[in-house]
């Protein structure tokens, strides 16, 4: 079996399982920080700086809360953002190990990645200095589309 092929399941799979437990079946996990100052503070701790809570806020979404998990091996901040009709997961780590699968497309210097799993659509890219994850019930074009937005804002 295709070792990339394997990599790229394992890390998408195991965004959309965080996303499932953490925010749909609102699974009670400790470590979420939920007022801005903790949040930001949570953000320079783990990536140096706290700009990309701001950056990386899609149009009409509220940051609500945010906590550092595991996906696959490597660590993440995971961002929780919320609108009238549903709420998403930003994973955001200092930029690591490629990401695995096809570019799609390139933005801003920062290549597309998107793939299907478990009734939810990952989309990620990698910027000069961080690597992204963002996890919806959305449809595949609107999942690419805040990917897209994203690394305009954070590359």
């Amino acid at each position: 079996m295709n070792h990339d092929w394997m990599r790229r399941l394992a890390l998408y799979a195991s965004a959309v399982d965080d996303h499932t437990e953490e925010i749909v079946q609102r699974a009670p996990i400790d470590g979420w920080r939920e007022t801005p100052e903790e949040i930001e503070k949570l953000l320079r701790k783990q990536l140096g700086t706290s700009d990309a809570m701001r950056k990386l806020a899609p149009a009409d979404y509220k940051l609500t809360r945010a906590r550092v998990c595991d996906l696959g091996s490597e660590q993440y901040v995971h961002l929780d953002y919320k609108n009238e009709q549903r709420e998403i997961s930003i994973y955001i780590r200092p930029k690591g190990s490629k990401l695995p699968g096809v570019v799609i497309e390139t933005v801003n210097g920062c290549a597309l990645h998107a793939e299907s799993t478990g009734g939810f659509e990952v989309a990620g890219y990698q910027s000069e200095k961080f690597t992204v994850l963002i996890v919806s019930d959305l449809p595949r074009a609107e999942s690419i589309r805040l990917a897209r937005e994203a690394a305009e804002q954070t590359a």
